[in-house]
């Protein structure tokens, strides 16, 4: 998705850097990819529904970016089990990147969208999903200044 770090990832990063900053914090920082399973609610799930959604329409689903995106993914326990394991024998102020094995792209997962739903789905290219991150960090901008 370009060089640009997202919104939120700065977010999580200035987090992280405050929490590391209390000297003496036994602290471990967990990066988790798109967590799905039960309680996905922003994750995979939301793209499931949408496919629903477009069974019924019979619109073409498009997306930003294009086939060839990384999705990382773990699952809901596999997370959870990290996150356990981690807290009992992670070394402290240490930062750890977590995700399976999958090797998911949102051409893989629009595959398995298609089948499910016997839709069409594609993508809308750089250019467009450009267009569209200037105008949503320019939206977050305004609205922050509001």
């Amino acid at each position: 998705m370009g060089s640009e770090m997202c919104i939120r990832d700065r977010f999580h990063l200035a987090a992280e850097e405050a929490v590391m900053a209390v000297p003496g914090l036994p602290v471990v920082v967990l990066r988790l990819p798109i967590v799905y399973g039960p309680g996905d609610l922003r994750g995979l799930m939301p793209r499931i529904v949408c496919a629903a959604v477009y069974e019924y329409t019979r619109e073409k689903m498009e997306f930003l970016w294009g086939e060839d995106l990384r999705i990382n993914t773990v699952h809901v326990q596999d997370a959870a089990a990290a996150t356990w394991h981690l807290c009992c024998v992670g070394e402290a102020r240490q930062t750890y990147n977590l995700v399976d094995d999958n090797d998911t792209s949102q051409g893989k997962f629009n595959a398995v969208l298609e089948q499910l739903f016997d839709i069409q789905t594609g993508f809308y290219g750089s250019i467009m999903s450009n267009l569209a991150q200037l105008k949503l960090e320019e939206l977050v901008d305004e609205a922050n200044d509001g």
